[in-house]
C-alpha cells in the first residue's frame, strides 16, 4: 500500500473516470486506509500513520527535481506554504500526503493534532539523514571540496527552512489552539 501511494500521490490521478481501472481504485483505497489510521481513536493505529505519512513526505524530497535536492526541497516547502492558504480550493496540484499532515491540524481532536508534530519530527530527522546522504555522496565524487565550509550551515538552513514553513501552518490553519499544540 506504501508503494500505491508513493506512485498516486494526487487526488486528480484517482478521480472520476480513472476508477474504472484497478490500480486507481487500489490507490484510493490505500490513501483512504491512511486516512483513517491518522484519525484512529487507537494510539498504535495512529503511529502507524503517522510513519508512513512521514515515509510519503520524505519521499517529496528524495525525489530530485532538476538533479537538485535543493529545488525538491525549495518545492516541498512551497507547497507546504500552499496548502496551508485558507483560500486555496484548487487543491489538485498538492500531493496528498502534504494535505494530510495539514488535515491533521485542523482536527477537532487534539491527540490527533500531536500526530503533526510526530511527522514533523520524524520528518526533518529523515531529511537529516537525506542531507547527510548527499553529502556523502558530494564528498565521494569530490564536488563537495570547494564549498565544504557553507554545506552543514546549508543543510541546517534547509532542515530549518522545512520546520518553519510546517511550523506555519500551525499559525494558519489552527485558529481556536495554537500555541496548545506545542507545549
Amino acid at each position: 500500500m506504501i508503494e500505491i501511494t508513493k506512485s498516486h500521490k494526487f487526488s486528480e490521478n484517482m478521480d472520476g473516470a480513472a476508477l474504472q481501472n484497478g490500480i486507481d481504485l487500489q490507490a484510493k483505497h490505500s490513501w483512504v486506509t491512511l486516512h483513517s489510521l491518522l484519525h484512529s481513536e487507537r494510539i498504535s493505529y495512529r503511529q502507524n500513520g503517522y510513519i508512513w505519512l512521514g515515509d510519503l513526505l520524505i519521499a517529496e524530497i528524495s525525489e530530485e527535481r532538476d538533479g537538485n535536492i535543493w529545488s525538491s526541497i525549495k518545492y516541498f516547502m512551497h507547497k507546504i506554504a500552499q496548502a496551508g492558504t485558507q483560500d486555496s480550493l484548487d487543491t489538485s496540484n498538492i500531493p496528498l500526503s502534504i494535505l494530510l499532515m495539514c488535515g491533521l491540524l485542523k482536527s477537532k481532536y487534539n491527540y490527533i493534532r500531536w500526530g503533526f508534530l510526530f511527522v514533523l519530527e520524524r520528518l526533518l530527522m529523515r531529511c537529516k539523514f537525506l542531507l547527510d546522504e548527499h553529502e556523502m555522496l558530494l564528498s565521494n565524487s569530490k564536488i563537495l571540496e570547494h564549498g565544504k565550509k557553507d554545506w552543514h550551515l546549508e543543510k541546517a538552513n534547509a532542515v530549518i527552512d522545512i520546520m518553519s514553513s510546517a511550523l506555519s501552518l500551525v499559525f494558519q490553519i489552527n485558529e481556536t489552539d495554537r500555541i496548545n499544540i506545542l507545549k
